[in-house]
């Protein structure tokens, strides 16, 4: 009886301490980490194959995060024809898919542009893809070997920016990394599609 009693009093020890008291969903700022050291056990890591895709960044409790599609959707204007100001502004992570939304409300379902190659995906099985923030992008350059199938070329985000007396949106170089807030939405950059978990 004494044994297990202890067996008992030790699993539910376990219990207790495997019990996830910091689980929160995907914010709208940086709380996503390649390594958190605070975690007892980790539910998923950087470069899992999971929903579709690889994890590319992860929240505090390793529950939530966001994963890349393997392969580009292709190569595109940040608009259709016309050049319009979407309004599509966020730049944290957490907000790609509130752009891409926002982004699609504007300019509809007309012609090819990168928000609406993402929005259309249905890559995996999944229906929830979207064009990446610019702080969402750079995480993608940041994770670009472990992620893999990236072209060494620019990458539309789904930020809009306003310079130049027009809509321009950030893009990003995946040669050398840096971020330029200044792209005409005109021009044709890759497009890579991410969602969320």
């Amino acid at each position: 009886m004494k044994k297990i009693t202890s067996a008992l009093a030790i699993v539910m020890l376990l219990c207790i301490a495997c019990t996830k008291q910091d689980s929160q969903p995907l914010k709208t700022s940086n709380d996503l980490s390649v390594q958190n050291t605070n975690s007892f056990l980790a539910s998923h890591f950087i470069g899992e194959r999971f929903g579709g895709g690889v994890i590319f960044m992860l929240n505090k409790s390793k529950i939530h995060g966001l994963i890349s599609d393997t392969i580009d959707l292709g190569l595109t204007g940040y608009n259709d024809v016309s050049n319009i100001i979407t309004g599509a502004s966020a730049t944290a992570i957490g907000t790609g898919f509130a752009n891409t939304r926002t982004i699609k409300a504007v300019q509809g379902n007309t012609d090819q542009y990168a928000a609406l190659l993402c929005l259309e995906s249905t890559r995996g099985g999944f229906t929830d893809w979207f064009l990446p923030s610019k702080d969402e992008l750079n995480g993608l350059f940041l994770h670009r070997k472990i992620v893999g199938g990236f072209v060494r070329s620019a990458y539309w985000s789904s930020s809009e920016t306003y310079g130049q007396g027009y809509g321009t949106a950030w893009s990003q170089d995946f040669i050398r990394g840096t971020q330029d807030p200044y792209s005409s939405k005109q021009g044709w950059y890759y497009v890579r599609a991410i969602r969320a978990f």
